[in-house]
């Protein structure tokens, strides 16, 4: 259960945890955490590897902390 907790902090999924354990216990079932927890894993993601990033001179930041333009 404290995977669960992780998880659902994780995803933000509290409300549909509540509705897989509440449709469990509609039909007279008792929950079981990892039949839970793997409906509630996200599916796995991947980042693209082109991304291209701009690096900004560390120096442009002490005019930022200066208050210059």
């Amino acid at each position: 259960m404290v995977d669960l907790r992780g998880l659902v902090h994780d995803e933000s999924c509290k409300a549909e945890l509540a509705c897989l354990i509440a449709d469990s216990l509609g039909r007279g079932e008792l929950p079981e955490a990892i039949a839970l927890e793997q409906r509630l894993e996200p599916s796995r993601r991947e980042l693209p590897d082109d991304t291209p990033v701009a690096l900004t001179d560390l120096a442009s930041l002490d005019a930022v902390l200066e208050g210059r333009p």
